[in-house]
């Protein structure tokens, strides 16, 4: 994470002028690594990331585990904490997972038969 955010960002996080500057929270960053994380996965490559930026930014591990990560490296410090972050980020995705099954399934059933099966209330 630290060489891709300084080349995305054109900043040196050594530099005493620029350092205010390094965020791998940018935007811009975070969209270079989801688009390697995405291009290594339709290309049939695992994909992990080292850097500070998931040891420093416990979130950022969680961000990782949204876009598909294969595997994190972490500072040994910061493993437990992460552990934590990135398993509460697994089983969001792992319901939001079967949310979009049964709504699939929903709509296959209403274009099957026209109408809803189902009501689904708020």
């Amino acid at each position: 994470s630290n060489d891709l955010t300084q080349l995305v960002l054109g900043v040196d996080r050594d530099s005493g002028l620029l350092a205010d500057l390094f965020d791998e929270d940018n935007a811009a960053v975070k969209e270079a690594i989801s688009q390697a994380i995405k291009g290594a996965h339709r290309n049939g490559k695992e994909v992990g990331l080292c850097g500070q930026a998931p040891s420093d930014k416990p979130h950022f591990a969680g961000f990782l585990v949204d876009l598909g990560i294969d595997s994190i490296s972490l500072t040994p410090d910061s493993v437990m904490q992460a552990i934590e972050i990135v398993s509460e980020a697994e089983k969001k995705k792992s319901l939001n997972n079967e949310i979009k099954q049964v709504i699939s399934s929903e709509k296959a059933k209403q274009d099957e038969y026209g109408v809803a099966s189902t009501q689904l209330s708020a």
